[in-house]
């Protein structure tokens, strides 16, 4: 019979072991166990909150790692970006003999992270890997899926994937006005513009905001996120919808979320008496048809009878309106008014016919006596 090859280990002196092994050299046992211990993404955008019970902010940032058998937490990161990971892993037992080869994952569409001459020696080790192509250009939610070999070892590594939820945007995510870069938002914004099917900016915005085909003046939100909940009127089936500036600061607010480039400004539109089909436009909310008023008595020859009277915008619910409220996108030398409820325009001008009239309004009475021109 042959007696077993004693195998040793390169880096124990004689006797170094504990127990010592008298003059003959400490011997090493084969790999039992590749273990991934964790794994840290360090492209993600580091952003992303927990808080996903309503749409406010709250919650911490997901911790790092992000993957570990125990918990596996979403990431956001930037479409058409290499992706960096930071893999933990352990090789058991503790005496094992060091093993030299190859760390492969392969994830989404085929990306390979690979790193060659890894030393397989007992313990634990970090190893960075970078992904050989780049995320799709496509914002989505995204199951990333790594499916983990190893070659050139003894045993196989374990576990042989791991996932992470990753929600794919178009630059890194800001936030307008409600900080908080949170899970229930991320997931919204990531829906609503990745249907758009386009990464023309300005149809993300077109999509995100064509949602609500007219505006509603009974509806208003503080919180804009809070839209995302609408729900359907009974009676007409349609969206309930909320006034046009909710609308667009949602519209903002989402697709700042996946970082959406151009610059968006959010202003209102609105006329004076002397000139009513030329567009006047400012940041939100003033100067607008209430501020400053602008009384019947300042513009036509004064009528005690008719103090209280100045002039409004009426929509063709009859509703009386100090503005229509516009975000005003500018892309790739493309300047656009998305009026919240009616749609793109192309100037200010365009945006003040989406009223009926102008009309004076009755202070002392809150209604419409007379039109000052209809559009």
């Amino acid at each position: 019979m042959t007696a077993a090859r004693q195998m040793t280990r390169p880096d124990s002196p004689l006797g170094s072991t504990p127990g010592g092994c008298g003059k003959q050299p400490c011997p090493c046992k084969p790999i039992s166990a590749i273990k991934i211990v964790s794994i840290t993404f360090k492209t993600d955008h580091a952003l992303l909150k927990t808080h996903d019970a309503n749409w406010n902010d709250g919650g911490a940032r997901f911790p790092k790692p992000e993957w570990t058998s125990a918990s596996q937490h979403p990431v956001s990161h930037t479409m058409d970006k290499e992706v960096k990971i930071e893999v933990e892993i352990e090789v058991t037992p503790a005496d094992a003999c060091p093993e030299t080869g190859t760390l492969q994952g392969t994830g989404p569409n085929g990306m390979v992270f690979k790193k060659t001459g890894v030393s397989f020696a007992p313990g634990k080790k970090k190893i960075e890997l970078n992904s050989d192509k780049k995320l799709e250009k496509k914002i989505q939610e995204l199951d990333f899926k790594i499916d983990w070999t190893t070659i050139g070892t003894s045993v196989a590594i374990t576990p042989s994937s791991t996932s992470n939820k990753m929600f794919v945007t178009m630059d890194t995510p800001t936030t307008p006005r409600w900080p908080g870069i949170t899970l229930k938002r991320m997931r919204h914004a990531v829906k609503e513009t990745g249907a758009a099917g386009r990464l023309d900016p300005h149809e993300s915005v077109r999509h995100v905001m064509r949602k609500w085909s007219t505006f509603n003046l009974s509806v208003a939100y503080d919180n804009e996120w809070e839209l995302a909940n609408d729900a359907t009127d009974p009676v007409t089936g349609a969206l309930i919808g909320a006034d046009c500036q909710t609308i667009v600061r949602h519209t903002e607010s989402v697709i700042r979320m996946v970082g959406c480039p151009g610059i968006a400004e959010f202003i209102v539109v609105w006329a004076k008496v002397p000139a009513p089909t030329a567009g006047k436009e400012n940041p939100a909310y003033e100067p607008n048809m209430s501020n400053p008023k602008q009384w019947y008595n300042s513009f036509r020859p004064p009528d005690p009878a008719k103090a209280t009277w100045r002039a409004t915008l009426v929509d063709f619910g009859g509703g009386q309106n100090r503005y229509e409220a516009c975000l005003k996108f500018t892309h790739g030398g493309v300047m656009k008014y998305y009026a919240g409820g009616v749609g793109r325009k192309d100037n200010v001008d365009q945006v003040i016919k989406v009223f009926k009239t102008m009309s004076w309004r009755d202070d002392a009475t809150a209604t419409v006596v007379g039109t000052i021109h209809t559009y």
